[in-house]
């Protein structure tokens, strides 16, 4: 998976801002995993009513 820019970048800052940039990615892998889920659903509901038609 890849991340933002800019956590990436304050990974390499101090300790605070890597702290602050891991807190970041574990609210951000768990919503962008939920988004995926979400876009992978409805394309398949998409491709249930297509071959329905």
């Amino acid at each position: 998976m890849t991340h933002p820019t800019a956590v990436k970048t304050a990974l390499l800052a101090d300790e605070a801002t890597r702290a602050a940039a891991r807190e970041a990615l574990e609210e951000f892998e768990p919503r962008q995993a939920a988004a995926d889920a979400a876009d992978r659903a409805a394309a398949a509901e998409v491709t249930r009513q297509r071959q329905s038609e």
